[in-house]
């Protein structure tokens, strides 16, 4: 296979990134529009070494094409060089640019309606003796851009423009439950399971401006191997809660903490852990109706074989950046927060395990590891800005005893 050019003759292809834009039948079950092309388009790069990990992502604003060819039954129809580097996207829809030359490639079909989509992303590589395709599928369009998820691979000992499509849509076909609903694209090994490391604080500061930093920081790819959670970069958190200690038995030590919601009831987060530890079992109690001055005679009636005491309530605002990691498909906060029980602040940043791509390749033994490399990044980058933080696993439990005991 030629490392230079795309042959005119065999359309071969060279190392790099192709995306492919298609009607929604292909990942959809929408009404079979067989006439519709495929659009191929060269990414203006030649390092495909993004497509080794589960997933990836491209940003609105930095695709951009270098060649586009149209294919219909299997044939080229149209190849298109427009002399310059061709943008994609506008937001979320397709670019004026690119929209007017699909159009120009369809002038001969009267009443054509081709509604291009995302479809594939496929990393070409050149090995010794074989050729390596690996297969993304779109999971997710945002103004910011898309997200794509690894559906498999194919090697052959080469590979031509006319052959490249076939092996990805197989692909796609047999995962087309997992990515093409975004209610069903994601799974949590763990569930009833928190996973975390905290690292409390020492510099006083805004937790707001520390997640700022963190979701500029994403955006200009300053965490290696990680991305944001496309269509969920930033949330922000505030509630107050009621904190009751559970004092026996072993088994069941933690808390139960009273959040009220906008309806009148309650949520009870109930939290299980004999003492601060990565993981700790936690479960919710929705729809408690109680008033605050009742929260000890429904504790009593409700868990008889538990003994509580009544800590300070805490106000508690929170911001979280979501990331993704590219190479494990797990997905994590960063989460800062500022707890306030009366006088006393405790700042934090917690580093949480929140969910994972539902494909065959993701293993969740490499949950842990990543996390722990999250932290990593995140205390150097802390240490950078100024800030000092002390890692561990440093509960509110702990925070609100403390003002108890002391």
């Amino acid at each position: 296979m030629p490392a230079g050019s795309d042959r005119a003759a065999g359309h071969d292809v060279r190392q790099g990134l192709y995306l492919v834009l298609s009607d929604p039948q292909h990942q959809f079950p929408t009404v079979t529009r067989s006439s519709e092309p495929f659009i191929v388009l060269r990414l203006d790069t030649d390092d495909p070494a993004a497509t080794d990990g589960k997933s990836v992502q491209l940003s609105s604003a930095a695709p951009a094409a270098s060649t586009l060819w149209t294919l219909r039954d299997g044939e080229p129809a149209v190849r298109l060089e427009p002399g310059q580097v061709l943008p994609i996207w506008s937001g979320a829809a397709i670019h004026p640019e690119l929209a007017a030359l699909l159009r120009l490639s369809r002038t001969a079909e009267a009443g054509a309606s081709l509604v291009p989509v995302p479809l594939l992303l496929i990393g070409v590589r050149q090995g010794a003796r074989t050729v390596r395709s690996s297969y993304f599928a779109c999971t997710r369009v945002r103004r910011s851009g898309t997200s794509w998820v690894r559906i498999g691979e194919v090697e052959r000992a080469s590979v031509v423009l006319e052959e490249l499509i076939a092996p990805g849509l197989e692909l796609l076909a047999g995962e087309r439950r997992e990515i093409s609903s975004e209610l069903h694209q994601f799974t949590n090994f763990h569930k009833n399971t928190e996973i975390e490391v905290k690292l409390t604080l020492t510099t006083e500061t805004s937790p707001a401006a520390v997640a700022d930093h963190f979701v500029s920081l994403v955006e200009r790819d300053g965490l290696p191997g990680f991305v944001s959670d496309l269509g969920n970069e930033l949330q922000r958190w505030e509630y107050s809660q009621t904190t009751f200690e559970i004092l026996s038995p072993d088994h069941e030590k933690g808390y139960m903490g009273f959040v009220a919601q906008a309806d009148g009831t309650y949520v009870i987060r109930h939290k299980t852990f004999p003492q601060d530890t990565l993981r700790r079992r936690e479960v919710f109690h929705r729809g408690i109706e109680a008033e605050p001055s009742g929260f000890e005679g429904y504790l009593a009636a409700t868990f008889p074989e538990m003994r509580f005491r009544r800590l300070p309530a805490f106000s508690r605002s929170r911001f979280d950046v979501n990331l993704e990691s590219t190479a494990t498909g797990h997905f994590f906060g960063i989460e800062t927060d500022e707890v306030v029980a009366g006088d006393h602040v405790m700042r934090q940043v917690e580093i949480e395990y929140h969910k994972s791509r539902r494909i065959p390749c993701v293993n969740p033994d490499d949950i842990e590891s990543e996390l722990f490399r999250l932290q990593d990044l995140v205390l150097a980058e802390l240490k950078a800005i100024g800030i000092e933080a002390d890692a561990g696993y440093r509960s509110k439990l702990s925070f609100l005893r403390d003002l108890v005991d002391r």
